[in-house]
């Protein structure tokens, strides 16, 4: 599947994103640290969400979010966690043939390419993108 975040466009296998949800009813957390947007309330069980636009803007070209209308929030798995990413929206779902991963011309945080017709997306690496979370 493909989003954008940050002016940018990447991918994750489905079978990473448990679910996509409205960007709505994000409750803020007091003193918490970027990139903490704050918790969303999912079947009954608090989910953080996190906002890598800055982490994952300097891959992109730094464009502004897109309308409320459009965001979404990916819930993700990480050792055995739901965690909620902000995205500005999400484009499509495709089916994507993995290349193989090459150091050069990777945006930050991409774990390698995925491709589709002529097009090349950056497969986002969650593990880096989220390093530091939790703390």
């Amino acid at each position: 599947m493909s989003f954008g975040i940050g002016g940018f466009r990447w991918c994750l296998p489905v079978a990473s994103v448990a679910q996509i949800v409205r960007h709505e009813n994000v409750h803020d957390l007091p003193h918490t640290e970027p990139p903490v947007a704050g918790v969303i309330t999912l079947h009954g069980d608090v989910v953080p969400v996190l906002d890598l636009h800055e982490r994952l803007a300097a891959a992109g070209d730094g464009g502004a979010p897109t309308t409320e209308k459009r965001r979404r929030i990916l819930v993700v798995r990480r050792d055995g966690r739901q965690y909620g990413i902000q995205v500005d929206e999400v484009r499509e779902l495709v089916d994507l043939d993995e290349e193989p991963a090459e150091a050069a011309g990777l945006p930050a945080f991409a774990a390698g390419r995925a491709s589709r017709g002529g097009e090349s997306l950056p497969i986002l690496d969650l593990a880096r993108a989220m390093d530091g979370w939790p703390a």
